[in-house]
């Protein structure tokens, strides 16, 4: 328990996103589902991303197609800053739709599911929208 208690101190909000860091050797798969069940508890709903220790994630606003695929199944809405640049009212977003289908939503379009293509890859600019934004 004092392990869990010891990570869940660690737990950072980091642009509306909570994330935490585990040392997978010290951890067993036991604790960290303990620590996944004790998140839940307190957590009012918010997903947790857990990372391993030797993972490391750039806290800044911009994150690669891995990282913004997380975060997008755990709930976020993402988009690019280069599509930010591009569109000015109607700017695309990613988004987990109600059948569980990763598409891309354009305001006053109908929603395409997501084909990832090597332009999608490559790109490092992926940007949290903000919920109610």
């Amino acid at each position: 328990m004092e392990l869990i208690d010891h990570y869940l101190e660690k737990v950072m909000k980091v642009h509306g996103i909570y994330v935490l860091r585990v040392d997978r050797e010290e951890c067993s798969d036991e604790q960290m589902q303990q620590i996944i069940d004790h998140w839940d508890l307190i957590s009012d709903g918010h997903p947790l991303f857990i990372f391993p220790m030797a993972f490391t994630i750039s806290f800044l606003e911009e994150y690669s197609l891995y990282i913004a695929l997380m975060l997008v199944s755990g709930g976020q809405a993402i988009t690019r800053n280069s599509w930010l640049k591009e569109h000015v009212e109607t700017v695309p977003y990613i988004i987990l739709n109600n059948n569980g289908q990763i598409v891309k939503r354009t305001p006053g379009r109908e929603d395409e599911l997501l084909v990832i293509t090597e332009e999608y890859m490559d790109a490092e600019d992926y940007v949290v929208i903000p919920r109610g934004s």
